[in-house]
């Protein structure tokens, strides 16, 4: 007996199925009926497996297509810096200066208890980096080093972030200190500092530990412009 293999549309094979089912074969048909009903749960099983290998080999950004995250800032951040040159590199540089986070009216409720805390974390919008790296020299060595080990400003996602001393709280303005911030740059979102959250008992700091010291004296200068 010769065997015909068919690929049949999915349409076409529900529509055999239906009629298997239905019992449109007779009794000398039987041999016939099973085998036609074989052969249809058999081709959509096939085109199942077709199916999720052609799914499987596809990249993965077409399967998934990720939208757009869309942040509406907080709030600004005010400081004396209104120049990328020239300024503090990190919180705990001697150049860091006093400075204001002033938050959307309608969000002052949300500063609710944070009086109660000496730190705050900012995270904030890099809104002046005009271009994204991947390797770059940090202010704190010469040789290139991977944007994600570094607090470079030239970033995939340019989101900056800053733990200041918070002094006090008038209305929807926090007063701060140890700001290293561009002014006028936009606020994303405001956290508590809590020691025991935020500080782990054993650390390692990569390339930084060889440069102990110099971020209380180095400055900024126009590289990430």
């Amino acid at each position: 007996m010769t065997t015909l293999e068919i690929e049949l549309p999915d349409a076409l094979a529900a529509k055999l199925q239906e009629l298997v089912e239905a019992g449109w074969f007779t009794s000398e048909d039987e041999i016939g009926r099973l085998a036609l009903a074989d052969f249809v749960a058999r081709n959509r099983l096939e085109r199942q497996d077709q199916s999720q290998r052609e799914d499987t080999a596809r990249p993965l950004a077409q399967k998934q297509k990720t939208p757009d995250i869309v942040y509406r800032p907080i709030g600004v951040i005010h400081s004396p810096f209104d120049d990328p040159e020239d300024m503090p590199i990190q919180p705990s540089g001697k150049a860091s200066a006093p400075g204001t986070a002033v938050i959307r009216p309608e969000l002052t409720p949300g500063l609710a208890d944070l009086d109660g805390f000496s730190h705050v974390i900012l995270l904030y919008h890099l809104d002046r980096a005009s271009r994204v790296d991947l390797s770059v020299v940090p202010f704190l060595d010469a040789r290139p080093r991977g944007i994600f080990a570094t607090r470079a400003p030239t970033r995939p996602n340019p989101i900056g972030l800053s733990i200041v001393e918070l002094r006090r709280i008038e209305g929807n303005t926090l007063h701060l200190d140890h700001v290293d911030v561009l002014d006028a740059t936009p606020l994303l979102d405001i956290k508590p500092y809590v020691p025991e959250f935020d500080r782990p008992a054993e650390t390692r700091a990569g390339w930084l530990e060889e440069q102990g010291g110099r971020v209380g004296v180095v400055k900024s200068d126009d590289r990430f412009r």
